[in-house]
């Protein structure tokens, strides 16, 4: 079906193009014939994601690899909520550190979620709360440790593309 999408999209708009956002790293790959890039999940354990990354963008070739989900929960009954924010942060910083050599990255989320419905999480009480605790902003507005993370990443990234654009020839 997704390969029958895609080869839709591609024949009526030729100028857009077509991707399969994979929940999952092991499953990135799995339409390369089809897309014309490559995005996919990391939820994984930090400590492989550099490895994961590297596999997914030897098997890509040139085409381009985007990781269209990172970031983690705050929320967990066992942590206090200044401990799992800093969790958070450092989770995010290491993350973002090895991203470094993929061609885009988007953190989930910006906000946390006053609601998160059935349809999107199932049932679970606690996967709605995991999902609902995920912003680099609190419900209240103020900021966790992980959204000046993101910044400062943001604006590192930023300033690296402006000294590309403006370096002398």
């Amino acid at each position: 079906w997704l390969t029958v999408m895609a080869r839709h999209i591609q024949t009526t708009y030729p100028d857009v193009p077509v991707t399969v956002g994979w929940s999952q790293p092991t499953a990135a790959t799995g339409l390369l014939d089809v897309v014309d890039f490559v995005t996919y999940h990391e939820y994984g354990n930090p400590n492989g994601f550099d490895v994961r990354l590297t596999e997914i963008k030897t098997q890509a070739g040139q085409k381009p690899v985007m990781i269209t989900e990172l970031g983690s929960t705050v929320w967990t009954p066992l942590r206090t909520t200044k401990s799992a924010e800093k969790k958070q942060a450092s989770r995010l910083a290491t993350q973002l550190r090895h991203s470094s050599k993929s061609d885009g990255v988007f953190v989930w989320t910006l906000h946390d979620f006053d609601h998160v419905g059935s349809e999107v999480v199932g049932w679970r009480p606690w996967r709605k709360a995991q999902q609902r605790h995920f912003g680099l902003i609190r419900s209240d507005g103020f900021a966790r440790p992980a959204k000046h993370i993101f910044q400062t990443h943001a604006d590192a990234r930023s300033s690296r593309s402006t000294q590309k654009v403006h370096a002398p020839k």
